[in-house]
């Protein structure tokens, strides 16, 4: 094979095996550039495989990173991935209760920094085509103090089962991205030893209501803790004759939290937090909160909770707002 046919071959095996993001092509080229002693033909497969892996050596972060991919559709996630800051586990448990389905749970990956606590994990099995079972995941996250994290209005997860009417024997998976609310952290430590119990569930095409309990396993991690950086310096503002407080805000690398308060709006009156954020005359985002309670507390919905005085609620983007932690 001459040089030019080499350099072809070799281009085609880094686009395809690289993300567009990671940009190895100018190492390649250099690579290339470089004149090789000539190998016999015989040794051909095998100094392929070893040039292929020489230009991929370049980067090895880069290259681990093809790999270690994360559910996706969460800018906040997906950026500090990009910074190598998630924990990948890939450790993986069989459940008891599950043998008839031969089930398995894996914590795939986790992350925490001072808004928000994530954990994916994935569930697989086997299962005849004619049961057409649908498996449901329910996580549940503490910690050695003794906190309940509750959730976050973001993330998902997504799978399924067989679907037929045969007895053959199918995989089924299921794999959900669970975010838990870190903002009743009140001292924020450098690292949180965590717990998190998956139980698993499912139903048939025969009774889709019919929730079936099939078993449990728990997580034990630890993981480091981004602490962000925080303004809690309160600031007021009036909009159509209604008093609005910025309490606090949090800016962590996945999320930011806004922490605001307003006076009660008119009876049978919806509010809905609709804003835009700003960094140096730029608009960085815009749009709907996804609201949670104060301090990591639960809420009847994901809507601010009026009382006689204040009506608080805390406004999150799932968009990473700076870019140096």
């Amino acid at each position: 094979m001459d040089k030019q046919a080499l350099q072809q071959h070799l281009s085609e095996i880094a686009e395809n095996e690289v993300f567009e993001t990671m940009n190895l092509m100018p190492e390649i080229r250099a690579a290339l550039e470089r004149t090789a002693p000539p190998k016999p033909k015989h040794v051909w497969r095998l100094a392929n495989v070893a040039a292929a892996t020489a230009i991929f050596a370049f980067s090895a972060a880069a290259v681990y990173a093809v790999y270690q991919e994360i559910r996706g559709g969460d800018p906040g996630l997906e950026a500090v991935n990009a910074d190598n800051q998630i924990i990948f586990f890939d450790e993986t448990h069989t459940v008891e209760g599950g043998e008839p389905y031969d089930l398995a749970v894996t914590l795939d990956y986790a992350y925490a920094d001072a808004n928000r606590i994530t954990a994916s994990v994935t569930a697989n099995g086997m299962a005849p085509q004619s049961d057409q079972i649908a498996v449901y995941l329910n996580p549940t996250l503490t910690d050695d103090a003794g906190n309940q994290y509750v959730w976050l209005p973001v993330g998902g997860g997504g799978g399924g089962g067989g679907g037929s009417n045969s007895d053959e024997l199918v995989p089924f998976s299921t794999g959900l991205t669970a975010n838990f609310d870190a903002s009743l952290l009140t001292d924020v430590p450098e690292e949180l030893n965590l717990h998190l119990l998956v139980e698993v569930a499912y139903t048939t095409a025969d009774d889709p209501m019919g929730m079936i309990f099939l078993g449990a396993t728990t997580f034990d991690f630890t993981l480091p803790l981004n602490p962000g950086r925080v303004m809690d310096t309160p600031q007021t503002a009036e909009a159509d004759s209604m008093d609005m407080t910025l309490q606090k805000v949090v800016v962590a690398p996945s999320l930011t939290r806004i922490e605001l308060c307003y006076e009660t709006t008119p009876e049978n009156a919806n509010w809905v937090p609709f804003g835009r954020l700003e960094i140096g005359g730029e608009v960085v985002t815009e749009g709907q909160f996804a609201t949670a309670g104060i301090g990591g507390q639960p809420i009847e919905s994901w809507r601010p909770v009026q009382s006689d005085h204040y009506s608080g609620c805390t406004a999150r983007w799932g968009r990473r707002m700076a870019a140096d932690y």
